[in-house]
């Protein structure tokens, strides 16, 4: 492990960025191209720093870890070694495990507040492949957009980090929000074979492309006065979690009166609250290091108040909101989707008790996370809300206040 410490406001941060070795094994397909990319980044950024040229708000900590299987040993020992640290300092955990799979597509599992720097950081990278730049696709970003006739209205697909990964303990066990990208086959699918011999890179321009965009989301998290994390995408992901939730069970939850609308409630009072956080956030000067710490804080605590296992007797590694469950459909809330699908097979009490039980918990995190963030509206304002139904005045009329007045034409 490498530590580039040279935060100015923020020295006390850490942006994690790793990857692994595991290509020395005889069934790996990365062939060392991530490992490769990550030291030409930190042999960048250390040269940056020792020629005192770029000196970011957040330490960036390089990680390369040495085995991988199951479990992913290096990783989840040393998260656990250093557990107490990561949780109350990492800021994001930006990993590439395989750097390039195939030739396809760019494929990227992200956490929800990570979602839009992706597609920021995107726009900045050139095109890898010269046969889709002579078609005027001129970035990564529009690489994704390239099936779309009109690309340039199209939001590409990004994957929910779920399952298993170097960031497993990090995202699942500490809070801290994390992605994997890489460039994949254009469906997904796995390549035939144990082991690929052909050279499916072979001037490196898709390599390129990985470390240039690995290395300006590191730039854009450790060096942007807030921190790139945004809260309108997690209620993007939640609110369709609940609904294909909703769709799928409906005359499971009718039928057994199961309490669903106990937790449309608290994710509704989180929407509302992060509408106004957002909203307040437009107008904070970012060059107020004070009040931009209050803001950093208060989004780096947000993913630890989602995992919501503090609520539970049993520790558990997967994170309540972002965990996939059995429908695969990329969205949360998997262990609710387990228990619904238990509950309709079995139907007895004990499940149905759990069931209960687990939105209970989650409503709970929900309110907590709105109470969370409007707390940073407080700070930052100094406007106190009192009551969910003075927040729906207040959210009314702003919504009313940004409608422009028709009748003036």
């Amino acid at each position: 492990m490498e530590e580039l410490q040279m935060g100015l406001e923020e020295p006390d941060r850490y942006v994690l960025m790793g990857s692994s070795r595991a290509s020395l094994e005889t069934n790996a397909t990365d062939v060392l191209g991530a490992t490769a990319a990550m030291m030409e980044i930190a042999k960048i950024f250390g040269n940056l720093k020792k020629n005192k040229i770029w000196v970011p708000r957040r330490s960036v900590v390089v990680v390369s870890w040495g085995l991988e299987g199951d479990g992913h040993f290096n990783s989840e020992s040393w998260a656990q070694q250093h557990s107490l640290l990561m949780r109350e300092r990492a800021v994001a955990y930006l990993s590439v495990e395989r750097a390039v799979k195939a030739d396809g597509r760019l494929r990227v599992n992200c956490a929800p507040m990570l979602k839009q720097t992706v597609f920021d950081t995107a726009k900045l990278i050139p095109n890898p492949k010269s046969s889709e730049l002579k078609a005027g696709i001129h970035t990564v970003l529009d690489t994704w957009n390239k099936t779309q006739k009109k690309f340039e209205t199209y939001e590409p697909s990004i994957d929910s980090i779920s399952g298993e990964g170097d960031y497993q303990m990090f995202l699942h066990e500490q809070g801290i929000p994390s992605l994997d990208f890489g460039y994949d086959t254009v469906d997904g699918s796995p390549i035939s074979g144990v082991y690929n011999n052909d050279f499916i890179d072979a001037n490196f321009s898709l390599h390129r492309a990985v470390a240039e965009l690995w290395a300006m989301l590191v730039w854009s998290v450790a060096d942007t006065p807030r921190l790139p994390l945004e809260v309108t995408r997690y209620v993007e992901f939640i609110e369709k979690s609940y609904a294909i939730i909703n769709l799928t069970y409906r005359d499971l939850i009718q039928n057994h009166t199961l309490p669903i609308e106990q937790l449309g409630g608290a994710i509704k009072e989180f929407m509302e609250s992060a509408l106004f956080f957002t909203h307040e956030l437009n107008d904070v000067d970012q060059t107020d290091i004070l009040r931009m710490r209050v803001v950093n804080d208060k989004l780096v605590q947000l993913e630890k108040v989602m995992r919501c296992n503090h609520y539970s007797a049993k520790i558990s590694i997967r994170h309540a909101v972002l965990s996939e469950g059995p429908l695969l459909n990329g969205y949360g809330f998997g262990i609710l989707q387990e228990l619904l699908r238990d509950f309709n097979l079995l139907s007895d009490d004990a499940t149905r008790s759990k069931i209960i039980q687990h939105i209970s918990i989650l409503s709970r995190c929900f309110q907590d996370a709105a109470l969370l963030i409007m707390n940073v509206v407080y700070s930052l304002t100094g406007e106190k809300i009192s009551s969910l139904s003075e927040l729906d005045q207040k959210t009314m009329q702003m919504q009313f206040d940004r409608t422009p007045n028709l009748l003036e034409k």
